[in-house]
């Protein structure tokens, strides 16, 4: 499976969530619930973000099911002003192929802290990412268990992005990256750290 089939699947999978978070949102009368389910579907439109944006690198069309699907899951659209003018601001952290019309104006809020090689302080992990699953073949015995992680810390990543890192997320990760560490060598014969390297 290309890597390009992997993110379409995951956005297939994400799709699917938010239409399940949303409709505990409509159905449930526990407000905490509510508020759970509410922040898994903005967890998973964050992850189908960074995976959209993937696979515009990459290139080609969307599959007709994500295009129609794709309103649904992408950025909550701002209610239309009342007919009394009043203006709304909208703060956006992080946008990727967000369309704006009516002469409305994005201003970028700043980013996290650059690292020296580019991109933010967790895209050496998604690099890492991208280099273990191009080295492990599709029929890889271990590519599914690869899959399952690169999934885990992909949403780790974007939750540190959209909330901020914590010691929990932190530990989650360094989880994560052992892990992926004991995969890489045994698959491979080379650590994910090496990856992350270069």
């Amino acid at each position: 499976m290309s890597r390009r089939d992997d993110l379409i699947e995951h956005i297939r999978e994400s799709y699917a969530l938010v239409r399940e978070y949303e409709e505990k949102i409509t159905l449930s009368d526990d407000p905490r619930e509510i508020k759970r389910s509410q922040r898994a579907v903005e967890q998973q439109k964050a992850l189908i973000q960074g995976w959209l944006a993937e696979l515009q690198q990459i290139g080609g069309a969307l599959p007709a099911d994500l295009v129609a699907a794709g309103p649904a899951a992408g950025p909550a659209s701002p209610a239309s002003p009342p007919a009394g003018g009043n203006r709304y601001e909208i703060h956006i952290q992080e946008a990727h192929g967000l369309a704006i019309g009516d002469g409305a104006r994005v201003e970028m809020a700043g980013a996290a802290a650059p690292t020296p090689g580019g991109g933010d302080a967790y895209a050496r992990y998604e690099v890492g990412l991208t280099r273990l699953l191009a080295r492990l073949e599709a029929r890889h015995p271990r590519r599914s268990e690869a899959l399952v992680y690169e999934q885990r810390l992909r949403e780790n990543l974007a939750q540190a992005r959209f909330y901020g890192d914590t010691e929990t997320r932190r530990a989650e990760r360094a989880e994560i990256v052992s892990r992926l560490n004991v995969l890489a060598q045994d698959a491979l014969g080379i650590s994910f750290n090496e990856l992350l390297a270069g």
